[in-house]
């Protein structure tokens, strides 16, 4: 994991020249950058959040310094405005990569622009940034802090839903999808390990309504058998440790790929090696290999292939919090298995409660 930021030697130069360190500081910090590794420090052993933390504040430092030539201890209330803004549209050469293949070459602050939620979690995670350097003493004053609940940054439930909604695979989609995995080529060894890997990745995905962040650190020791019942324990966002059910069908697919890697049948509590030695990106692209093959099915009805062409592995966690609903699983069980703090979050991939007025709807009559 790198901890450096990505800024040049004329970042350094530029932001020293403008900082002047407090005396009163409570954190070693000569200039910006310093300060943010200090924070960034808190977070060392948590390398998720590492590395989303790192992600946002090295954007709105080179933005700051570049854009408006200012610092961490002057910006005001209004350039937080002005950043909003920007990242809603940084597509320019400067600040955002025009294809994947740039960012091999050099550092992009964006690839693309950012979304409502992804502008959200940015100003959250600014904001525990300079409530942090405040407290450090570092800074004066956190001018995200005034940033309220404007209606640019609302969203009502209902456009939450529907956005939700057209990530959520159709029955016949679905169907697709998992007969498109089933077709992959398994004539060599290497083949059909790769094809095991696969499907248990797709299995764990929707069983577990994992994030593919999760999967990509979970080990064999996840899974943890207490009173005659499976379950798989996991460290989400926040660091917050939750664990899920693991019914039978998931136990079967866990069998059935520990057989392929010449495991015993279960797993042990001393088995410590990863699950999956993939990064999440790599998971990532070979769902997202799956989701091109499927959409090509769909020639003759190009707006369904142009959905299944964008499918990522956050869509099976949608689908299995969806398909959880559709099984009768109750509410509370659903936002338990998916970790979801904030209960109206789980309310987005849920339809009983319309289902249930949309029949209510029908005792309406005009006479």
């Amino acid at each position: 994991m790198k901890k450096e930021l990505l800024v040049t030697k004329e970042h350094l130069q530029k932001i020293a020249l403008q900082n002047n360190v407090n005396p009163q500081c409570r954190i070693r910090a000569n200039n910006d950058v310093e300060a943010i590794h200090r924070w960034l420090d808190e977070y060392f052993e948590k390398p998720t959040t590492f590395r989303t933390y790192k992600k946002e504040a090295e954007r709105f430092l080179v933005w700051l310094v570049y854009e408006k030539n200012s610092n961490l201890k002057i910006f005001t209330r209004e350039d937080v405005d002005a950043y909003i803004e920007f990242v809603k549209n940084p597509a320019t050469k400067n600040w955002c990569a025009q294809n994947s293949n740039e960012n091999k070459t050099g550092w992009y602050p964006f690839r693309k622009p950012l979304s409502f939620s992804a502008i959200k979690s940015s100003l959250s995670i600014l904001n525990s940034m300079m409530s942090y350097l405040v407290e450090a003493r570092y800074a004066d004053f956190n001018p995200f802090s005034l940033v309220r609940k404007k209606s640019q940054f609302k969203n009502s439930m209902s456009e939450q839903v529907l956005k939700v909604q057209e990530r959520i695979l159709q029955p016949d989609e679905w169907q697709c999808f998992m007969q498109t995995v089933l077709e992959e080529p398994e004539d060599s060894i290497e083949e059909k390990f790769r094809k095991a890997r696969l499907l248990f990745l797709i299995s764990a995905l929707f069983y577990l309504g994992l994030r593919v962040e999760e999967m990509a650190q979970a080990s064999w020791q996840s899974f943890k058998k207490i009173n005659q019942k499976w379950w798989f324990f996991v460290k989400g966002k926040g660091d917050r440790l939750g664990k899920i059910p693991i019914n039978s069908h998931f136990l079967a697919e866990v069998i059935k790929y520990r057989h392929s890697q010449n495991l015993s049948p279960l797993p042990k509590e001393d088995e410590s090696e990863l699950i999956i030695k993939l990064s999440s990106r790599q998971m990532a692209n070979l769902i997202k290999d799956i989701a091109v093959k499927t959409s090509q099915k769909f020639a003759s009805r190009p707006l369904i292939a142009q959905k299944l062409a964008k499918i990522s592995p956050h869509w099976l966690r949608h689908l299995s919090a969806s398909k959880q609903d559709l099984a009768g699983i109750s509410f509370t069980n659903i936002r338990q298995n998916l970790r979801h703090q904030n209960e109206q979050t789980t309310r987005q991939y849920v339809h009983s409660f319309d289902d249930d007025r949309h029949k209510d709807m029908e005792k309406l009559k005009i006479f």
